[in-house]
């Protein structure tokens, strides 16, 4: 099985598999009595142990999550139950369809589905927060609280673990163990830290004896070998399988198979989001001894891996996050801990096998600053040119600014992570779930303007007379205070879900990849680590400043309208009102056209997002960050958002994300600098930015154009950028024959999808959106 062969197979239709699950329930259901952590601990071993030793043709790195791939895990302990109804219709979904054998059918509806029912994450978190907290989630289209599925999202501590290896930290468990015993009954919480140790111990040497498994099998492998190349190829496996991730890494192999063991594992132990690599270009450095042909091989084989595994999603969920996205993040280039440009040999490896392989995951980010070389900028353009509409791009300056402002000292923020789509944070001393809320901001605007009754405006406490706004600042006022009430009852959420992971989720791998959990004996999720924010993601940014823009001049200043003659049209979603559409929609400035009015109105609707999170804390501990950013959540939210003063009309997708909506048209430049006036270190959980462009820009003067845009993006401010480099014509084209264009990737919001793994209506959108041809 070569390259093409291995592309394939992990590009192919996921299949159900139930390995994870039935693993875990045994463990749960067996011993009733003991602790949570050492009963996950018990599921995990028991999963490794019954996961199939195979070595594909052609793999140089091991470990697979089924004999079938990719696999689509449910995790009925959080959300996975919300497949049941469609769990006979998976195979025949137009959208991410999955394969189902019958007999797993049989076995979730018979013994998982009846045993979660009631012992899950969502039924516990509903016990213990108020009912009106859960009715602006999906339906209700104000918030999405993702941690009804999980938590995950981290960069992981690689460099610590690949120096010490997994036996050191079973060594110290043994000993914090036999300390710990000493002081039961005298020291209060003595018996959760010999628990949490012995947890420590199970999994650690869990994933050892599935490694020695692969070691034997490998040798058995090329004893039967009769090509001598292959044959050596095995014997290597078998050797790296012995020693990694048991005992430190010796070299760039090693290093590689033991992250991808890791690696792998906590996707086993968690939920399938936002795992992420770090700066990989980075701490493989120490590695590397100059062999790039061995380097680009290992690092295409360990791309690949990370597509065997997809979120699995109802065909609900599936329109908030399309794509089957795992936003496993991989970081390269940036500054480095003293403030040097650190761009590397690995730097343009991983570029080079990122993009020979051409798949959607993982999610290759690069870091930018003032001293960024030319030739990675040229590198950027050329994946442009090729129409690979695969990385995203951060701005080093701005981002270091955003963490400090979180209290992260400036030699940390240097060394930040991206976890996931575009989730800021630090590397591997983090727990920061960057996506644990994703929240739509015109739902805060129909409030104020009292659009619709729905339960979200019903439980906001202060009602809104929009008839005695005498100004656009009266408006903006009452909007910054239905976005916090919108803000504070999402959290309440969220914390509510935080808590049931504490309780019913412990993650002992997880909480030896963190720093600082390991060093005071405590799961993950109860606040060990170094940093443990939660995040906030909003969308629909541009179009509540085009609608408070085009309240602005239509009622305020030009009297147009009156404010109820507004808002009848709105509820009735412009039905014979399309005069008054038109004019808000054609004759209204929008934001993206270097507007100052509107730009001011865009600068303080981003300094409301700030300020409404402000003063509140996660279950973890720390702050909550707010970001803006959307996955395919402004599709789903556009679905159960009113018709608004900007001109759109009810149920079409919202704007994504920082980026202007379809109405701005005034080139590239105006967007750029409308974009830039807002201070993008305002959101320390990050945000997106997304432009379709002309692929042609990418070519003219072999990338000076992409350089010079980039770096001016930047010098003014711009945090994050990605960009579409392909025309709607050809996507058009996909949509209709998605079978000849299985390999067309686009970004998504923060993430790379193919297209034809995309909901239609996200399609729509993308198709739709402006696409610039000049700057």
């Amino acid at each position: 099985m070569n390259k093409q062969l291995l592309k394939e197979a992990v590009l192919n239709t996921p299949i159900l598999s139930l390995k994870v699950p039935l693993n875990y329930t045994k463990a749960i259901r067996e011993a009733p009595g003991r602790p949570m952590i050492l009963r996950q601990a018990q599921g995990f071993q028991y999963t490794l142990e019954d996961l199939p030793i195979i070595i594909r043709e052609d793999e140089l790195i091991v470990g697979t999550f089924d004999e079938d791939i990719p696999v689509a895990i449910p995790r009925p302990e959080s959300s996975g139950l919300r497949i049941l109804k469609e769990l006979d219709m998976l195979p025949q979904r137009l959208v991410n369809p999955v394969r189902v054998r019958e007999k797993d059918k049989k076995t979730f509806k018979e013994e998982l589905a009846p045993y979660w029912d009631n012992f899950r994450i969502e039924t516990y978190a509903h016990e213990i927060a108020p009912s009106e907290v859960f009715e602006g989630f999906f339906s209700g289209g104000a918030y999405v609280p993702t941690e009804v599925g999980g938590i995950a999202h981290a960069v992981l501590s690689y460099p610590r673990l690949l120096s010490k290896g997994l036996k050191a930290y079973i060594s110290m468990a043994k000993e914090k163990i036999e300390y710990y015993k000493d002081l039961l009954g005298k020291l209060p919480g003595a018996d959760k830290k010999i628990s949490f140790y012995k947890s420590i111990k199970i999994v650690g040497q869990a994933l050892i004896d599935y490694a020695l498994r692969y070691s034997k099998k490998a040798k058995e492998m090329a004893e039967a070998e009769t090509d001598k190349i292959r044959k050596l190829e095995l014997e290597t496996i078998s050797e790296v399988c012995k020693n990694v991730p048991a005992n430190p890494a010796k070299n760039f192999y090693e290093a590689i198979q033991f992250i991808w063991f890791i690696h792998m594992a906590v996707h086993i132990e968690n939920f399938e989001h936002g795992i992420s690599f770090g700066r990989l270009d980075q701490y493989l450095k120490k590695y590397y001894t100059q062999d790039s042909q061995l380097a680009i091989r290992l690092f295409k084989n360990l791309f690949l891996k990370t597509n065997e595994i997809i979120a699995l999603y109802d065909s609900i969920a599936t329109q908030y996050f399309g794509g089957m996205a795992t936003t496993q993040n991989v970081l390269i280039g940036g500054i480095d801990s003293e403030g040097n440009d650190a761009t590397n040999e690995l730097t343009y490896l991983i570029l080079d096998a990122f993009e020979d392989v051409g798949v959607p995951s993982p999610n290759v980010v690069v870091r930018c600053h003032e001293s960024t070389p030319s030739t990675l900028y040229k590198r950027i353009a050329n994946f442009l040119a090729n129409g690979k509409n695969l990385l995203g791009l951060y701005n080093d300056k701005v981002v270091i600014e955003a963490l400090m402002k979180y209290g992260i000292p400036l030699e940390e923020a240097r060394n930040y992570g991206v976890v996931g789509c575009v989730g800021l944070s630090t590397s591997g001393t983090s727990f920061d779930n960057t996506g644990a809320i994703f929240l739509s901001l015109p739902k805060a605007l129909e409030c104020s303007l009292e659009i619709d009754k729905t339960v979200i405006h019903k439980i906001i406490e202060n009602h809104h007379v929009p008839d005695r706004y005498n100004s656009i600042d009266d408006l903006i006022t009452s909007f910054e205070e239905c976005l916090t009430s919108i803000m504070e009852l999402s959290i309440k959420a969220g914390n509510a879900f935080q808590q049931a992971h504490r309780e019913l989720k412990p993650a002992p791998l997880m909480s030896l990849c963190i720093d600082g959990c390991f060093e005071k004996g405590k799961d993950v999720n109860m606040g060990p680590a170094k940093y443990n924010f939660s995040g906030i993601h909003t969308t629909g940014f541009s179009d509540v400043v085009d609608s408070l823009a085009a309240i602005d001049k239509a009622v305020f200043k030009e009297k147009k309208f009156t404010m109820n003659e507004l808002i009848k049209a709105l509820k009735k979603n412009f039905r014979k009102n399309e005069i008054m559409k038109q004019y808000l929609e054609k004759k209204c400035p929008k934001y993206g056209s270097d507007n100052e009015n509107v730009d001011r109105i865009a600068k303080r609707v981003a300094q409301s997002i700030r300020n409404a999170v402000e003063g509140f804390k996660c279950d973890r501990g720390d702050d909550y960050r707010v970001g803006i950013h959307a996955m395919t959540t402004h599709v789903g939210f556009g679905v159960f958002t009113n018709a608004l003063p900007s001109g759109r009309k009810k149920g079409e997708p919202l704007t994504k994300d920082i980026a202007p909506g379809n109405s701005s048209e005034k080139g590239l430049t105006a967007v750029i600098k409308s974009i830039t006036k807002i201070d993008h270190s305002l959101f320390g959980n990050g945000l997106a930015c997304t432009l379709n462009i002309n692929p042609e820009i990418a070519r003219i003067e072999h990338g000076n154009i992409i350089e010079s845009l980039l770096r001016t993006y930047f010098k003014l401010g711009g945090s994050h950028i990605q960009f579409n480099a392909i025309s709607p014509t050809k996507l058009k084209k996909a949509q209709e024959h998605p079978n000849q264009y299985k390999n067309l990737m686009v970004r998504v919001s923060g993430y790379s999808a193919r297209f034809i793994d995309l909901p239609k209506g996200v399609q729509d959108d993308i198709i739709s959106r402006y696409c610039y041809g000049n700057v």
